[in-house]
């Protein structure tokens, strides 16, 4: 199997698994690119795999904000939100 192949099933495994929420999409279409950028020499490559890391970020930096934000207007305090997320870990 070649580079490409790997990285086009992963990318296709990762955008069923953002509908899925069993699979890790946002993390396997961003490995995928990864695995694309490296076996590119072009810096080209490097810049779109950048561009997939600060997606990635905020993919995940809204994850933990939405649904605190809606918490917090539920009437949940602060401290307990901060407590959920260091046990989940």
């Amino acid at each position: 199997m070649t580079s490409t192949t790997v990285t086009g099933v992963l990318m296709l495994v990762g955008l069923i698994g953002i509908v899925v929420p069993v699979l890790p999409g946002l993390f396997l279409v961003w490995l995928a690119t990864g695995i694309w950028a490296y076996d590119h020499p072009a810096s080209s490559a490097w810049v779109v795999f950048v561009v997939a890391t600060v997606i990635y970020a905020g993919g995940l930096v809204t994850q933990y904000v939405i649904p605190g934000r809606r918490m917090r207007r539920a009437g949940v305090r602060t401290p307990t939100l901060l407590l959920a997320v260091l046990l989940a870990v």
